[in-house]
């Protein structure tokens, strides 16, 4: 079974703390903007093998497809913990930027939602739902975090 940490239980405190963590002003806007680069080609590397785990899971053969899994959890902890710093460091709220007509905010507690359901269907070990809430729900929101990225990236680089 796999462990996805989410922020949805931890206060901003604790998620100052891990801003704090990182470093001085200089050193965090150096891991931010290598943290964007970083997050848009994880993204697109995450989708991929998320999508053949998924197919894996769909074919019956779980536990090739569970093992493909396991190395997605932790590129999934890493984007999330980079979607989190990004907002803190660059002190962007995400109530008020928006991709594809929805919220940053709305977008940050449905991938935290969604990652919720992933670990439930594993419990349950529901891999045909595990490979619905991939396939249907993971990537699509994913490829939205990945415009919405690019923009802040943008965003960031014509302000520099």
């Amino acid at each position: 079974m796999v462990r996805i940490s989410t922020d949805e239980n931890k206060s901003e405190t604790t998620q100052q703390e891990r801003l704090n963590a990182v470093g001085g002003e200089h050193e965090v806007a150096l891991f931010v903007s290598r943290g964007l680069d970083r997050a848009i080609t994880d993204v697109e590397r995450l989708q991929k093998t998320l999508l053949l785990a998924s197919e894996l899971f769909r074919d019956e053969r779980k536990v090739e497809g569970h093992r493909i899994f396991l190395h997605c959890v932790e590129g999934l902890e890493r984007f999330l913990d980079t979607i989190v710093l990004t907002r803190l460091a660059r002190k962007l709220d995400f109530s008020r930027l928006e991709v594809d007509g929805v919220s940053l905010a709305r977008l940050e507690k449905d991938f935290s939602s969604i990652l919720i359901g992933i670990v439930d269907c594993q419990e349950r070990q529901d891999f045909e739902g595990l490979a619905d809430k991939v396939e249907y729900e993971l990537l699509p929101c994913f490829a939205s975090w990945s415009r919405a990225l690019s923009q802040i990236q943008r965003s960031a680089n014509s302000n520099a």
